[in-house]
């Protein structure tokens, strides 16, 4: 039997996994960000395109709220997962493959919730279901403004 102080240690140990695991992932999006943004004004060619020059800003507005949103996010989206694994059986996200603009198909990811549960309904009335969205708006797949895919069925 264990002691409530090695408890303790143990949970200490996964807390200070877990945060390491969040600057890595901070790290990495910044990086990301960064390289994005630098590919961006690499593709700029004079003279500068008032339409063009502005999709890019808007591109890197994006960018920057979908990494900082992942980052502050981070801990919910373990939190989230946790509950997921332990409510139901099943993955932690699902895909759903969509038409997005210029008839690009792509996939969506979403939180897998199921309305028969009480966590899969106060995520979906929350829209917490949706927070993966963001990998697609990091990705480039889908903006923050703007009409949502049609679903293939």
């Amino acid at each position: 039997m264990r002691t409530v102080t090695e408890k303790r240690s143990s949970f200490i140990y996964i807390l200070r996994v877990l945060e390491s695991l969040f600057w890595i992932v901070v790290s990495w999006a910044l990086s990301h960000l960064l390289d994005r943004a630098l590919d961006q004004f690499k593709k700029i060619k004079p003279p500068f395109n008032k339409e063009h020059l502005l999709r890019i800003l808007k591109r890197i507005l994006e960018l920057t709220l979908a990494s900082i949103s992942l980052i502050i996010s981070f801990p919910t989206f373990i939190v989230l997962s946790v509950i997921i694994k332990a409510t139901s059986r099943g993955p932690i996200f699902c895909g759903q493959r969509v038409i997005g603009q210029e008839g690009r198909i792509f996939t969506i990811y979403t939180f897998r919730t199921t309305k028969t549960t009480l966590t899969g309904r106060i995520m979906r009335k929350l829209s917490l279901h949706a927070l993966p969205m963001l990998i697609n708006v990091l990705k480039g797949d889908m903006t923050f403004v703007g009409p949502r895919p049609f679903v293939i069925r």
